[in-house]
């Protein structure tokens, strides 16, 4: 199913009123219900269907809370924060965040008790996210509680679509401010696509520049712009300072080289060429 096609018929009534668009929500939809179709066998549209932008806005709030919350030494502590109005805040959007998750599951489940479709579902060549964890279950009688239950769909279905989202995001605004790369991407895909048809997965390989764009897009916009580790030993250096074991320390992969090193070799402006060698 073409997920793209309602995001399209949306954009294009939302242009003929000649105003600027905040895409980010529409993408998220689109990402939402990719995720929802290949991974939770939802057979609806999330796009169209308005009471997912809960949903959506709930992740939005978390995601605003969690960076509010790390800015805040006195909201480190569990208990001072739980009676914080952030603390409170956080708690409702969790809540809708899992209602939602769990109506995902029950829907599946009641799906599973009709013999038909279980025994259809046992047939498909591949089985997706959510039916592999309620087999997982059935086999193995309930090993699997419904807290771990939600709380493996819940990971799996924010991250399927919000860091996803946010990747898409920055490649259309790469794309829009440099217009110029736009339009070799717009007559590359035209070209294959003359007839009207939509891309499939045997397009892939045949649209190199389009590729490089996005990668590239990818490099200077990451969605995922740090990384935590955890230190296995503790560490020493040089100077007489050290760090202990079990320390969490947050890396941003852009700093690691000086800001002259990174802007000779990895300028601010879309440069395809860079990744020539891995098409």
């Amino acid at each position: 199913v073409n997920v793209s096609l309602p995001l399209q018929d949306k954009w294009e009534r939302l242009a003929d009123q000649d105003s600027s668009i905040e895409i980010f929500q529409h993408i998220s939809l689109m990402t939402l219900d990719t995720v929802m179709k290949c991974a939770f066998s939802h057979k609806g549209s999330v796009q169209v269907d308005g009471n997912y932008k809960t949903y959506l806005q709930a992740i939005g709030d978390l995601n605003n809370l969690f960076h509010s919350r790390v800015r805040n030494i006195f909201h480190q502590n569990d208990t001072i924060y739980k009676l914080s109005s952030n603390g409170r805040l956080s708690k409702q959007a969790c809540q809708l965040a899992h209602d939602h998750t769990d109506g995902v599951i029950k829907l599946r489940k009641d799906e599973l008790q009709d013999e038909g479709e279980l025994e259809k579902i046992k047939k498909k060549r591949r089985l997706d996210f959510l039916d592999i964890l309620l087999f997982a279950r059935m086999e193995n009688g309930d090993s699997m509680s419904d807290k771990d239950l939600r709380a493996e769909v819940d990971t799996f279905m924010f991250e399927g679509h919000d860091t996803t989202a946010s990747g898409v995001s920055w490649i259309f605004y790469a794309l829009a401010t440099h217009p110029e790369h736009q339009q070799r991407c717009r007559e590359e895909v035209q070209s294959l696509l003359g007839d009207g048809s939509s891309i499939t997965w045997d397009h892939l390989d045949q649209i190199p520049y389009t590729t490089m764009c996005i990668k590239e897009a990818l490099r200077l916009y990451p969605p995922v712009p740090g990384i935590v580790r955890e230190l296995s030993t503790s560490v020493t250096f040089p100077d007489g300072r050290s760090l202990p074991k079990e320390l969490l320390g947050i890396f941003n992969l852009s700093i690691w080289m000086s800001v002259k090193e990174r802007m000779k070799e990895f300028p601010h402006s879309l440069m395809t060429d860079f990744f020539v060698s891995s098409i």
